[in-house]
């Protein structure tokens, strides 16, 4: 009988987290934790030219293959939003080793409701 107590009080109490934490809102998220996402997609899409572009605007220049495969792309900060445009500082890291490449500024524009990248230097 006891093990029985034991058993239904473990069951409650999972249950009780489950549930507990509420959904994210995508309405939530800020212009800035948006841009951060589209450079998230951008690197998984890197390697690939046709996926690599949909993250780019319209007449946008695209960065080398080669030289953006191996970085690692962050966000350093919040990216200033003003209307549809923003700009973000952009940490680099070598991929392989980690080490620090640089810092560039990307400038993003906003294009059917997403953001997209318009100008993205690269040291």
């Amino acid at each position: 009988m006891m093990w029985r107590l034991v058993l239904s009080l473990a069951l409650l109490s999972g249950f009780a987290g489950c549930g507990a934490s509420k959904p994210v809102d995508p309405d939530e998220y800020s212009e800035s934790d948006r841009i951060g996402l589209t450079l998230t997609n951008l690197e998984d899409a890197r390697n690939s030219p046709a996926r690599l572009a949909e993250y780019f605007a319209a007449g946008s220049a695209l960065p080398s293959r080669d030289r953006l495969g191996k970085l690692s792309l962050r966000m350093k900060g919040p990216a200033e939003v003003t209307g549809g445009s923003a700009t973000a500082v952009i940490e680099l890291d070598n991929e392989e080793d980690g080490a620090k490449v640089g810092e560039v500024t990307w400038s993003f524009v906003k294009v059917g409701g997403h953001w997209k990248v318009k100008e993205a230097p690269l040291p």
